[in-house]
């Protein structure tokens, strides 16, 4: 009996997790459920280098700490040593330090922001207020506003108290992903940016979010983490 090989033409993904461990968990769930498969040997060949040691991208920027570039490189190196064809690293904060590894490696690495920032444009293309829900880093260097801004969007700043709110809900949700009580927080959190800021849309442009279940929003949302999937999904299948 022969072994079944990969389709001629499929790409070996490689992903550097995490950053963190549950949301690199939910972005290798959703690549198997968004891959139309039809047996087992038609999924992609994945190979993930979760490296929850690489230092905090939110404490190098607030405090001086060390850079997560370093970390991220050496485990890039690894996954194109492997070899992969290409590496998605699902998380929002990473995003920003890309362009200092990208130079570095041969293969591509897929931005997060500019991957949900296409599709929302691509989906949604009335929207024009856009509302971006993440960590520390991705609302202080406004990662997501230059490519939205490409497509004619406006990228709402909510202010320092919503995104309290909201880091607070990514730290409950990195130790206990499975709440229901997080996906109520999250549907305060938009209430409050429908209400007081008109937001068209919601980017949930955190990859922790991929671990909400049950979520009741009052505007349409798109979450990044799903995005990044299904674009990896799309690159990497013949």
């Amino acid at each position: 009996m022969m072994t079944p090989q990969a389709k001629p033409g499929s790409k070996t993904v490689g992903v550097l997790g995490g950053m963190g461990p549950y949301a690199a968990a939910a972005f290798f769930k959703l690549l198997l459920d968004l891959t139309p498969a039809k047996k087992e040997w038609d999924h992609l060949r994945v190979i993930i280098d979760s490296n929850p040691h690489i230092p905090s991208r939110t404490r190098h920027l607030l405090y001086g700490e060390t850079s997560p570039v370093e970390g991220m490189l050496e485990s890039c190196r690894r996954l194109e040593k492997y070899p992969v064809d290409l590496i998605a690293i699902p998380c929002n904060s990473a995003a920003v330090f890309i362009p200092e590894i990208q130079p570095h490696l041969r293969v591509p690495v897929l931005n997060i922001c500019e991957v949900t920032a296409n599709a929302l444009a691509a989906t949604h293309p009335s929207s024009r207020r856009v509302a971006v829900l993440g960590g520390y880093v991705t609302y202080k260097r406004q990662s997501y506003k230059p490519f939205l801004a490409k497509h004619g969007m406006e990228w709402l700043d909510h202010g320092e108290e919503i995104q309290r709110q909201v880091e607070q809900l990514i730290a409950t949700i990195k130790l206990h992903p499975a709440q229901s009580a997080n996906a109520r927080a999250m549907e305060a959190i938009v209430a409050t940016l429908c209400k007081k800021w008109q937001a068209d849309i919601v980017i949930l442009a955190c990859t922790e979010f991929a671990c909400l279940s049950g979520l009741a929003l009052s505007v349409p949302s798109i979450d990044s983490t799903k995005e990044l999937a299904q674009y990896t999904v799309k690159f990497a299948t013949p």
